[in-house]
């Protein structure tokens, strides 16, 4: 028995060994292909080739999804039925060797990756090579933020490691066929309860855990000395081997900072199994059935039974969702794309790098450096690129979170905050963080340090979604009071109220990093002002869209209102139990308000007029010339919602 386990667990090594191997031949014969570049092209863009491919295969290649269900004893497996015999089968769970695979393989596949990357470039053509004698450390090419944001991830991880290595384990439910028969002996119901999968103990599966996310901070530690030891790229200028370097770094740091969210997920999802299937045993001890279970007399959902971190289940996913729109829109600096490139590009993390930034007010770009970071086409393109990856977000979000909201709040959600309600304004709240994220990294990346901030003299250019969001906070307060006043559910109201804060909250948070920002570093005066406008105008729009789409949810799931008013003595909080006629009036009003909450975050940003923008005022006075503001409004990047 021993010696088949031992041998087993050799078979495995030997074709992970056999598997890495293959891979990483494969993956250097491709790399190496994607480093040549043709006679008569341009070194660079073989550069900017071999660094995407390198980063794409590098993201495929260090997947945690492997790593979910290694936590889990998986339930028997049952064949037959009513009219054939049932039958249980076991199910084998994963072994040592699986585990240990999967736990490694995210780590080990993201090094090896950017480290044979290194060794993919061609060599220095000539008989004489020359060695660089400046002294390359990593602190040079990091980008500024992203190690932070890493090790914050990182040890976020850990920290719930920690919390799923105290969980105990749980045996899988087998399958059962289930008969129930009256007093004659007649069957009334039977079917087939298909059991429930197992829990490890934390003990045997936290351990891996941890060292995954070991391997994984020293697969990124060797992967960052690795790129900035290496020998200098011949075909390129010092700045430009400088910046490849640096979107090395940067794209490495990203795809970690998914990888340990990966296994922070992992680990959560474990520890919240864990707790609810601790709770269920006591449940069962206690009631002689499980939460949900169907028994005689009580129906298929036999009590509305909460299980405890519920609300874990609904929030994760959009924390992992916002963690990856925030490493997509994380832009990298680019190449030079004309002759030559220099080592005094701005590091799109913030900030200015060597003595070619410029700094805040320099109008003049020359046409190579158009695309680069803190000229107004770079800052414009990261803003929409994020304003696309929110509406994606809000989008992806709005069916199953609406749907939730529309069930309404559970019973014991009466007096409480229920998540369902809270989560239902979470569209506009994942929008208002990644517009916020956005907003963020132009300030870090496209403005100088130090540089004079610019004030707005006139609010002209939102007068709608001000609008907009002045008839928000009047429904919403006067839906929320007459509720109340009504006797109607307060958790349903706190719900909402504290959904549409938290989306407010984080809008004028992105308006307030607008309105405070240093100017672009490459940029006039209008065509920055311009951008600060826009993020504005989204600010309030979503802002506007959630206090109308609290105040619609609010007049839709609860009926004290419209029981109070137009049937008094009658005791109704399910809008669905009205009269027909009110009913219809709810549907309407609360539809109507939706609507408006629809309208409102789609409502486009109005061309700005030719000529510098009014409402201009800085510490410097104004900056730019009018050709140059009237050059800024037919740029086709400008002025987008």
């Amino acid at each position: 028995m021993n010696t088949d386990a031992q041998g087993l667990r050799l078979d495995e090594l030997a074709n992970a060994a056999f598997g890495i191997a293959l891979g990483v031949a494969l993956l250097y014969a491709f790399l190496r292909y994607r480093a040549r570049t043709p006679r008569g092209a341009d070194p660079r863009d073989s550069a900017r080739s071999h660094a995407f491919w390198t980063a794409l295969i590098a993201l495929f290649a260090s997947g945690t999804a492997g790593l979910a269900e290694m936590g889990y004893l998986p339930a028997p497996a049952y064949s037959g039925g009513f009219d054939e015999p049932f039958t249980i089968e076991s199910v084998a769970a994963p072994g040592p060797g699986e585990l240990v695979l999967a736990a490694a393989s995210p780590g080990l596949w993201l090094g090896i990756v950017y480290v044979v990357a290194q060794f993919t470039w061609p060599r220095p053509a000539g008989r004489v090579r020359t060695a660089a004698l400046e002294v390359r450390r990593p602190a040079d090419f990091l980008p500024r933020f992203l190690p932070a944001m890493f090790g914050t991830v990182w040890l976020a991880a850990v920290a719930a490691t920690a919390w799923a290595w105290t969980m105990p384990g749980r045996s899988p439910v087998p399958p059962r066929r289930f008969i129930e028969r009256d007093g004659s002996g007649a069957i009334t119901s039977e079917g087939i309860d298909s059991g429930a999968d197992g829990l490890r103990a934390g003990t045997e599966f936290a351990p891996w855990l941890l060292l995954g996310l070991v391997l994984l901070a020293a697969a990124v530690a060797v992967s960052v000395l690795v790129v900035t030891r290496r020998s200098p790229l011949g075909a390129l200028t010092a700045g430009d081997d400088a910046t490849l370097r640096t979107i090395s770094l940067n794209r490495l740091l990203r795809t970690a900072v998914l990888v340990a969210g990966g296994f922070f997920a992992v680990a959560v999802t474990y520890g919240v199994a864990g707790v609810q299937g601790a709770f269920r045993d006591r449940f069962h001890a206690e009631h002689g059935y499980y939460p949900g279970d169907y028994v005689r007399g009580l129906g298929d959902d036999s009590l509305p039974v909460d299980l405890p971190l519920a609300w874990v289940n609904t929030f994760l996913p959009v924390l992992v969702l916002v963690v990856v729109f925030l490493m997509a829109g994380w832009s990298a600096p680019r190449l030079s794309r004309g002759p030559g490139g220099g080592p005094g590009e701005m590091d799109s993390d913030g900030g200015a790098r060597g003595s070619g930034a410029s700094g805040a007010g320099t109008s003049a770009q020359a046409p190579d450096d158009v695309d680069r970071p803190g000229t107004f086409a770079a800052a414009s393109r990261l803003s929409r690129q994020l304003h696309q990856l929110g509406l994606m977000a809000a989008a992806f979000l709005l069916l199953p979170l609406g749907l939730a909201a529309w069930a309404g709040p559970a019973p014991e959600h009466a007096a409480g905050i229920s998540p369902d309600l809270v989560a239902a304004l979470l569209p506009f709240t994942a929008y208002a963080l990644v517009l916020l994220a956005g907003e963020a990294l132009v300030r870090r990346g496209h403005t100088p340090r130090g540089g004079p901030a610019q004030a707005l003299r006139t609010w002209r250019f939102a007068r709608v979604p001000l609008g907009f969001a002045a008839a928000g906070l009047l429904a919403l307060a006067a839906a929320s009071g007459l509720t109340l006043a009504a006797g109607g559910r307060s958790g349903v109201v706190l719900s909402l109220l504290v959904g549409a804060t938290a989306a407010a909250a984080l809008s004028a948070a992105t308006a307030a990093v607008a309105l405070r920002r240093a100017p672009l570093g490459r940029g006039d005066a209008a065509q920055d002002l311009r951008l600060r406008r826009l993020t504005i105008h989204r600010a309030l729009r979503t802002t506007a869209a959630a206090l109308l789409a609290g105040a619609g949810l609010l007049l839709l799931l609860d009926a004290a209102f419209w029981a109070a008013w137009f049937t008094p003595g009658w005791h109704i909080t399910d809008v669905r139990e009205l009269p027909d006629g009110i009913r219809r009036i709810a549907y309407l009003t609360g539809g109507v308000l939706l609507a408006s909450a629809a309208t409102a975050f789609l409502w486009p940003s109005r061309e700005w007029p030719a000529g510098e923008p009014p409402g201009l005022r800085s510490d410097g006075g104004r900056h730019g010339s009018p050709a140059a503001a009237a050059d800024s409004h037919t740029d086709p990047a400008a002025g987008r919602p």
